[in-house]
């Protein structure tokens, strides 16, 4: 992967849960940041209850390296504007 931050160490760090929000009643989506082979990034993954309450986490996400948050977060921005204006949610609180 080029183009990506590795820390000085090269090890991998520990992950940093960022936070999470209901997706529906058996998935949430967590946001962390998370080293892999000693390589930086976001990650946004769809994680599946367990009938233990425990979060298992799904093939389903993206890893975004850190340098690209600004860009994703101006999209998302422009995503939520537009859902607004077209109805698909209520107000900037949905």
């Amino acid at each position: 992967m080029p183009n990506l931050e590795r820390p000085e160490t090269g090890h991998n760090e520990p992950d940093r849960i960022i936070g999470t929000i209901r997706k529906n009643a058996q998935e949430e989506i967590a946001v962390s940041l998370r080293t892999y082979k000693g390589y930086r990034f976001v990650d946004v993954r769809v994680m599946a209850r367990r009938p233990s309450g425990n979060p298992l986490p799904t093939s389903k996400g993206v890893a975004i390296k850190p340098e690209a948050l600004p860009k994703i977060i101006e999209l998302l921005q422009k995503a939520h504007a537009e859902a607004i204006a077209t109805g698909w949610c209520g107000s900037e609180r949905d």
